[in-house]
């Protein structure tokens, strides 16, 4: 049977809106781009309790262009997860929902949310295909690493049909994490490479360059301000560049636990007039932030892809990065200068983009911004997904039709116990640690799922009719004429002469990277 053209596709995660970040972000313009493309696309998420809001953020709630978003009634235990292991009280609520809507493809994001791999264990009792997609590095050496890969090796192993990685970074470390062939050998599922993309319209550099009084040269640094970004680096980097360039200021975002340790920083060295702290930056402010400097500087000390860098070299930023994870990959030589992630390489590194800059070498911002949109795209990345989503059908499909005629119980934990079993990935021997005790609990959860059917069967459960909005075009899509464009904003189909309720400004609900 020929894969359908349209879909009806679930995403599950713990990470989303109103939580922001680089995977909310991709999960946002993924499905806002396959909404245009005339899929049907709900999310399913934990609930939301800001402890400075009076509202509750749970239940139903549709934001723009019809997309439906669940977020259920579990709050987290952490944030941005909920407590594992949870089959007796979200494996039903999920199931319902899955079957309520008539979803055809399961795609779960983030090793870190047990939200997702649950639900990716349900679809393959309910027989779905399911897609997972992998957004960061994790360590080999330490015991949380280790726990993790193990479980999220079991669940790719048994219940999923096709894995997408941002990077090929990122892909390589899942492989070696979880003992799986990149090429889907030895019965295993494919690892394909996606990448971010940028919205070309809203990153936009300016159109007449900002003179500065003092002819100074601004550095701006948004980020998350915890460890991992390489913040130490940043507080040994600042007072020393600022020591031996008088006119280099700096502008910080973004919020975290070491924000106190910059201020601190700031007051030891006498530097409040040359660092400007803006702390939590709102989605929309960020390009107005990034026009504001001249050079946009990334310290991570570990990173799958960076869509900051992706993003300020869009506008038109000389660009500084770390030489770590997949940020090798995101731009070519021309368009960033890598470094060590060390203090002194990170302050060699400034100081050679401040005298380019003084010089006026390198590219010119429009020119950066060309280019960057001529490399990425929401709406091919989304076309992308399809052509997985494709396979990944097709495989479930080809595994439906080889099913031998053994009870689908039985055969199911065939499949738990092969994939505890040690394997020899690139010629290396990779332990599976998880053991009896995850065959226990697959056992478990195929007694509850049977107990579930029975209590409630798939014919009892009233079905949702697929909401068919207007259609719309994505201008960042293909248009009438086929050209295909690099943005993920949708508007009104230009043929259609019928006046809409609301103008699209209204309507729509842009969500963006956040830095807090």
């Amino acid at each position: 049977m020929a894969p359908s053209p349209y879909y009806r596709i679930a995403m599950i995660t713990n990470f989303f809106y109103p939580r922001l970040g680089g995977v909310e972000h991709h999960i946002w313009c993924l499905s806002q781009c396959l909404l245009g493309l005339g899929h049907k696309v709900i999310v399913i998420t934990h609930d939301y309790s800001p402890a400075n809001q009076r509202s509750r953020r749970v239940g139903v709630r549709v934001m723009s262009h019809g997309l439906k978003v669940y977020y259920l009634p579990y709050s987290p235990v952490v944030p941005g997860s909920i407590t594992p292991i949870n089959f007796q009280s979200i494996m039903p609520l999920l199931r319902h929902i899955l079957l309520r809507e008539r979803i055809e493809v399961v795609h779960g994001h983030a090793a870190t949310s047990a939200l997702a791999f649950e639900a990716m264990a349900l679809a393959k009792l309910l027989g779905l295909p399911s897609t997972y997609t992998d957004h960061s590095l994790y360590d080999l050496d330490d015991v949380g690493g280790i726990h993790l890969s193990a479980a999220t090796g079991f669940v790719l192993r048994t219940c999923v049909q096709g894995i997408i990685c941002v990077s090929h970074a990122c892909a390589e470390n899942l492989c070696l994490r979880v003992g799986l062939h990149p090429a889907g050998c030895g019965g295993g599922p494919t690892v394909r490479v996606l990448p971010n993309a940028v919205d070309g319209l809203r990153f936009a550099p300016r159109h007449v360059p900002e003179e500065s009084s003092d002819n100074s040269v601004v550095v701006v640094v948004l980020s998350r301000l915890v460890h991992r970004k390489g913040i130490p680096l940043l507080m040994r980097a600042i007072p020393v560049l600022c020591a031996t360039h008088n006119n280099l200021r700096f502008t910080i975002g973004g919020g975290g636990p070491l924000l106190l340790d910059i201020r601190e920083m700031i007051e030891m060295h006498g530097l409040q007039g040359r660092v400007s702290m803006l702390g939590p930056v709102e989605s929309a402010d960020v390009p107005v932030v990034l026009r504001s400097g001249h050079i946009f500087l990334n310290t991570s000390l570990t990173e799958s892809f960076c869509m900051a860098i992706l993003e300020a070299s869009c506008i038109g930023l000389e660009v500084i990065s770390t030489s770590v994870g997949g940020v090798r990959e995101v731009l070519p030589e021309n368009m960033v200068r890598l470094c060590e992630p060390t203090a002194i390489g990170v302050i060699d590194a400034v100081k050679w983009a401040v005298e380019r800059i003084r010089r006026g070498e390198g590219m010119a911002p429009h020119e950066r911004h060309a280019a960057v949109k001529q490399m990425y795209s929401w709406v091919d990345i989304a076309e992308r997904t399809i052509v997985v989503y494709h396979a990944t059908i097709k495989r479930q499909q080809d595994i439906e039709r080889h099913r031998s005629k053994v009870n689908p119980v039985l055969e199911r934990v065939a499949w738990y116990v092969n994939a505890t079993l040690p394997v020899r990935v690139m010629g290396m021997p990779v332990p599976r640690p998880m053991g009896v005790f995850t065959i226990c609990y697959a056992l478990v959860v195929e007694v509850m799922f049977a107990l579930w059917s029975y209590l409630a069967p798939a014919d009892a459960v009233d079905v949702v009719p697929d909401f068919c909005a207007r259609k719309s075009y994505c201008r960042g899509g293909r248009n009438k004429n086929g050209r295909m464009a690099d943005i993920y904003e949708f508007g009104e189909d230009p043929s259609d002469q019928s006046t809409s309720k609301f103008s699209n400004r209204e309507c729509e609900i842009v969500l963006k990277t956040d830095y807090a």
